[in-house]
Parts: C-alpha cells; structure tokens; sequence
C-alpha cells in the first residue's frame, strides 16, 4: 500500500488547481516566470553566450516543504533503513521542434541514455528508453517555460506519468535550461510528473558549458526528490543529506576546493551548479533519499511495466543496445 502523506491537509496554505486531471498543490509553480537574477551563462546557436538560468525547478518552501520532511524522517524511522532493490526507469523522450530547429538526432538522445546511467552508477537506477516522440510545435518549443504552454505539451503528449520517465525537449526563449517537480508535487500518475530541458544540453549540444547531458542528469536528481546541494545554505537541516556537506550558495565554472561552512564544498556533486564537465557524483545518502522517494511517492516504479517498455521506437526498429531502441542496422538483432 503507498503511503500518502499528511501534507494534503495543508490545502489552506497552498493552491488547488484541478483541472483535466491535475492537482496542483502548491503556488510556486502557478508560473514558470523567474524572478531571480540570471545565474549563468552558456552559447545559444547564432546569439554566442547569453545569460540564462542553470535550474527552473522551483524550491518547496514553509509548512509544506517542513511536512514533507517530518514524513520523510518518520517513513524511515519506520522502516528502519530499508533498502530497495535495483529499479530500472523507461523512458519517453518527447522532442519539440519547429520544423528544422530542435529536431535533435536520435543518435543524442542515445548519449544521453547513456549518460544518465553512468551518472546513476553509484546508484539503485538505471534507465531505458523506450520511445522517442517528435512534435513539429513551434509553440511548444520556444515557450515550453510559460506554464500555460507546458500544461497543454504535457497534458496532450505524457506517457503514462506512474511508470515512465517523460523527458521533454525544447528550446525556452527565456534563458530556462532545465527544470522539473519534486516527486510530492504531483501525484504519481499525473502528467505534469517528468523533465524539461534546454535540447541543446543534450551530449554534443550547442549550450556550453552545460551540453554534457549533466542538466537532465540535474533534473532527474530533482524528480527523484533531491534539493539543491546549497538548499539552505550552511543552516540546517541543509539540503537534508548526511555526507553532503553544508554549502553556503552557488558555485559555478570548476572551482578548486572550497569550504564554504563547515566541510569541503560538494563542488563535484550532481546537485551542484558546476559546469557539466565538473560534475561526477551522487553520495550513498543521496541514492537513500531518492529510494526512500520512490517508495513513498513513485511506488509504480517499483514495478514499472510501462505499456511501451516492450516496444521500440515508433520506426519499427526492432534492434535494440543495452535494453534500448536504436534505429542502426541489425545484427542478431542487435544494433551494428
């Protein structure tokens, strides 16, 4: 039986919207307008480097984020260091273009599979695409950040959201290269439960410093119910994991070794904002919180039986690398 936390009852300190399925519950995500500075810089085809927004992903704050971690601490008192096994995620990648620009090539999406599960090694996940959606939408593409916009892509194109992994890419105007909902957001099944990303963050993409794949690996952290490393900064309880050390605010670039509060900076943490190249860990306490995550929130992934995860992609291709689809030739049924 999944556990359903306490914090419906706050609904008098939170927004409800319902509407074609969705419950909405908090007000930070009533618009995907950022109000903070713009807090990185990375090249844009044609423009050179502008300034932008490393995370969109929006910080659940007050009683509802303290809910969520009272129920947090006391589903793991209660099941007294229980760990889960190994939970493979299928994956949908949804591509938004506008006829030529963010047609991004199959071959990408490949790397950035993986990607995502070098980056998850040290940890319990693993992930396998399982189709590839392509939408000739210049709408969705260039204004996939105005929540109006996001709610129609997502409402007419998510995959069933309670046991696949959706992955939307797109090119948003306002700067934003990545952003998604923590796993408390939403319920499991809702369609607005996935990722957003800038397509040129993608391996071999065009938006350096961040074209490495590590912004969906960022995001991906956040789905799964990771805060930032910095969340708080050097008070407690931090970003709510033990071997992470406390770090006072953002970092960028690749900087040497820190100690910003009271313990070497996570500079090379994948809940950081270092440039993709820099970035290469989860800790144990992470991979804890983000199995402690699924089995309170995304119990479907326990046994995830998504209705395409024995299918591959919409070509027909029946090939298939490492458990995924892939459009190469054939050979003993494998991609040559």
């Amino acid at each position: 039986m999944k556990l359903r936390p306490t914090i419906l009852s706050l609904i008098i300190f939170s927004l409800s919207i319902k509407a074609k399925g969705h419950n909405l519950r908090f007000p930070a995500y009533e618009s995907r307008n950022i109000t903070e500075a713009q807090d990185t810089e990375f090249h844009e085809k044609g423009d050179g480097m502008i300034r932008g927004h490393r995370c969109a992903t929006k910080t659940t704050k007050g009683p509802a984020k303290e809910e969520v971690h009272r129920f947090m601490r006391d589903w793991s008192l209660a099941n007294n260091g229980r760990r889960l096994k190994a939970i493979n995620i299928p994956v949908v990648f949804h591509i938004m273009h506008d006829g030529k620009a963010g047609n991004i090539p199959q071959s990408k999406i490949h790397k950035q599979i993986d990607v995502l599960n070098k980056d998850f090694r040290s940890t319990s996940f693993t992930f396998s695409l399982v189709d590839i959606e392509r939408h000739d939408n210049k709408r969705y593409y260039k204004n996939c950040h105005k929540f109006s916009t996001e709610f129609d892509m997502k409402l007419n194109h998510a995959v069933d959201p309670a046991n696949t992994l959706n992955i939307y890419t797109c090119s948003p105007s306002d700067g934003n290269i990545g952003w998604t909902y923590y796993p408390w957001d939403f319920d499991e099944d809702d369609s607005f439960q996935g990722v957003v990303v800038k397509d040129e963050t993608l391996p071999g993409g065009s938006a350096t410093p961040h074209n490495r794949g590590r912004t969906t690996t960022h995001e991906v952290g956040h789905f799964l119910g990771l805060y930032h490393t910095f969340e708080n900064g050097c008070d407690e309880p931090g970003d709510e994991i033990d071997d992470t050390p406390f770090q006072e605010a953002k970092f960028f670039g690749c900087p040497t070794e820190h100690n910003s509060c009271s313990g070497t900076d996570p500079i090379h943490n994948f809940m950081g904002y270092a440039d993709d190249d820099c970035l290469n860990e989860f800790t144990p306490d992470q991979n804890t919180r983000m199995q402690n995550m699924v089995a309170m929130y995304k119990a479907s992934f326990l046994s995830s039986k998504s209705p395409r995860a024995s299918a591959c992609l919409s070509n027909g291709s029946t090939c298939k690398r490492n458990g995924n689809c892939c459009s190469e030739k054939c050979k003993n049924n494998q991609c040559s």
